[in-house]
C-alpha cells in the first residue's frame, strides 16, 4: 500500500488497525454562491417552489502530497454562523455517503438529503465545514461568498435601494412586513415621511395617502378625508381619543363648510347643523331644533312637544296652516239662514265657538230660541245657520266666532247624524 505524507499543520491524520497510514487531504474549493443562492432559498415554499431549493458545491480532494485522489468518500458538510464554532452549534448537517471523487474533483447538491432552511441566509456571515471520514473537519472553515452579478440579489430579498441607502421594505420573524419601517407593528405597516405613504391608481380612480390626508378620487387632498376629485366635498373629523370635546363629519363645498354631523363628547349630545339651522339629539330623550321644523309625515312621541315659535301644519305642496283656525261674523243681518264662510271642510273640522246678538229687546214677545250652528254646504264649505227671534228693535244682529281645527288633528263621531244636513 502506497502512504502519504501530510502536513499535520493542514490535516490531522488517523492510522488504520491494518498499519496502512490513510492519506492526509488537503482541501481547495470553489466559492460558493451562498448569498445569492440563499436569496433563491428564501424565494421558496414547500409546495410552491419555482427554482430548486439546492447548493451546488463543487471542490478537490489532495492527498498531503498535493496529488489528486480518486474513489468514493464519505463527505460531511455544516453551516455555522461563526468561523470558531464547536460542532454542535452547526446550524445544518448533511452527511453525503457515497460521494465519487475523480483526480480530486468533487460535486454535490446541498440540501438534497436534508433542506436548507432559508432564514439561514438572512444575515452576512455563513461558514461551511467539510469532514472527509474518517478524519476530523477540515480547517479553516470556508466564508460563504457572493457571485459579483448575483449581489443585486441581496437588494431583492432586503428590498433595499440599489445602493443600500434606504431599507424598503422589512420582514420580521413573525412574518409582519414593514414599507419604510424596520420595525413593523402590524401586519403590514406603511410609513412615510414625506411624499405619499400610499398611492394606488385604477384607471381614472385614484386613491392616496399623503400627509395633509386621504384622497379618493383625488390624488391632492386638501382635508382629512376628501373624495371626489374636484373640490374637496367631504371632510371628516372623528377621533375618539382627541382631546377636543367635540367629534364631527363635515360637508363642504369647493373646499369651504357648509354643514356638519357631530357629537359633543363633553355633553353627549348629537346633532346637525346647516347654516342657521340646527337639530340637536340628547341622551335624556330630548330633540330640539333651532330654526324651522317641517315635517311631511307623522310625529309620534312619547315625552313632551315644546314649541316656543310658530307651529303650522300642512301637506307636500300646499300652504302650511295653523292648525287651529277662529273667524269671527260680525253683524250678520237677523234671521239669516245660511251663510258661506268661505272655509272648506277639506282643510278644516269646524264648529260654533260663541255668538253674541248684542243688545236683547226685553219686549220680545216670541217664545222660540235663538240659534247658530255651522254645517257642510254643497260646495264643501261650512256654511252658518242662525235663527233670531226679533221684531228689529233694538238691533238684534248676530256675532258669530267659528272655531276650526286642521284635519288630522281631531275626530268627529258621525254615528248619529252627519254635517251634510243641509243645516236642518
Amino acid at each position: 500500500m502506497l502512504h502519504y505524507r501530510f502536513k499535520s499543520s493542514a490535516q490531522v491524520m488517523l492510522v488504520s488497525i491494518g498499519g496502512f497510514i490513510l492519506f492526509a487531504l488537503l482541501f481547495s474549493l470553489t466559492q460558493p454562491i451562498g448569498a445569492a443562492l440563499g436569496a433563491v432559498l428564501q424565494q421558496t415554499v414547500a409546495g410552491t417552489s419555482t427554482v430548486p431549493p439546492y447548493l451546488n458545491y463543487q471542490g478537490m480532494l489532495r492527498d498531503a502530497e498535493g496529488k489528486p485522489i480518486s474513489g468514493v468518500q464519505k463527505l460531511t458538510f455544516r453551516i455555522y454562523k461563526d468561523v470558531t464554532a464547536p460542532l454542535p452549534e452547526a446550524l445544518w448537517v448533511e452527511e453525503h455517503n457515497e460521494v465519487t471523487v475523480r483526480d480530486g474533483q468533487f460535486s454535490v447538491l446541498l440540501g438534497n438529503n436534508k433542506p436548507i432552511p432559508p432564514e439561514l441566509f438572512t444575515g452576512p456571515d455563513l461558514f461551511i465545514g467539510v469532514t472527509v471520514a474518517p478524519l476530523d473537519e477540515m480547517v479553516p472553515r470556508q466564508r460563504f461568498a457572493s457571485a459579483p452579478y448575483a449581489m443585486v440579489a441581496d437588494h431583492a430579498t432586503a428590498l433595499t435601494a440599489p445602493n443600500g441607502s434606504t431599507h424598503v421594505v422589512h420582514v420580521d420573524n413573525t412574518g409582519r412586513v414593514g414599507v419604510g419601517t424596520t420595525s413593523p407593528q402590524a401586519q403590514l405597516q406603511i410609513s412615510a415621511t414625506t411624499g405619499s405613504a400610499l398611492q394606488v391608481n385604477a384607471g381614472g380612480q385614484q386613491m392616496v395617502v399623503n400627509p395633509t390626508g386621504v384622497g379618493i378620487g383625488t390624488t391632492a387632498p386638501a382635508v382629512p378625508l376628501q373624495i371626489r376629485n374636484d373640490d374637496p366635498d367631504m371632510m371628516l373629523d372623528i377621533n375618539a381619543a382627541s382631546t377636543a370635546p367635540r367629534g364631527e363629519y363635515a360637508f363642504g363645498v369647493d373646499g369651504q363648510r357648509r354643514a356638519t354631523v357631530y357629537y359633543d363628547k363633553t355633553t353627549g349630545k348629537a346633532g346637525m347643523e346647516n347654516g342657521q339651522t340646527q337639530l340637536n339629539l340628547y341622551t335624556n330623550g330630548l330633540v330640539e331644533t333651532i330654526g324651522s321644523l317641517g315635517v311631511n309625515g307623522v310625529i309620534h312621541t312619547t315625552g313632551n312637544a315644546q314649541i316656543d315659535g310658530e307651529l303650522y301644519l300642512g301637506v307636500p305642496g300646499q300652504q302650511p296652516r295653523k292648525p287651529v283656525l277662529i273667524k269671527r261674523f260680525s253683524g250678520l243681518p237677523e234671521d239669516q239662514e245660511l251663510f258661506d264662510t268661505g272655509i272648506s271642510a277639506n282643510v278644516y273640522q269646524c264648529t260654533t265657538g260663541a255668538w253674541s246678538t248684542g243688545r236683547y229687546d226685553i219686549s220680545e214677545d216670541s217664545r222660540d230660541a235663538d240659534m247658530a250652528w255651522v254645517f257642510i254646504g254643497g260646495n264643501a264649505n261650512w256654511y252658518i245657520h242662525t235663527k233670531f227671534m226679533s221684531d228689529g228693535q233694538p238691533d238684534e244682529t248676530p256675532h258669530i266666532d267659528v272655531l276650526c281645527f286642521l284635519n288630522g288633528l281631531v275626530e268627529y263621531d258621525e254615528s248619529s247624524g252627519n254635517r251634510w244636513d243641509g243645516g236642518e
